[in-house]
């Protein structure tokens, strides 16, 4: 009797707890989509972060 008790407890917290993991980063995204759109927008109007053709040059830092 017990055990059928456990059983549906956990089915519903694991519900609950993989509900919360996939839709928590979900809405995280949803939210971060404006900023980080305006943020690529001024890097492309401002010519910020590009390189020639698109690619940057290699630059080596000595390591410490």
């Amino acid at each position: 009797m017990m055990t059928t008790e456990v059983v549906i407890l956990l089915t519903v917290y694991t519900t609950i707890l993989m509900g919360v993991v996939i839709l928590g980063p979900q809405s995280t995204f949803d939210e971060a989509g404006p900023f980080l759109g305006s943020l690529i927008e001024r890097d492309v109007a401002t010519g910020r972060n590009f390189g020639q053709n698109g690619v940057f040059p290699v630059q080596w830092v000595e390591p410490n």
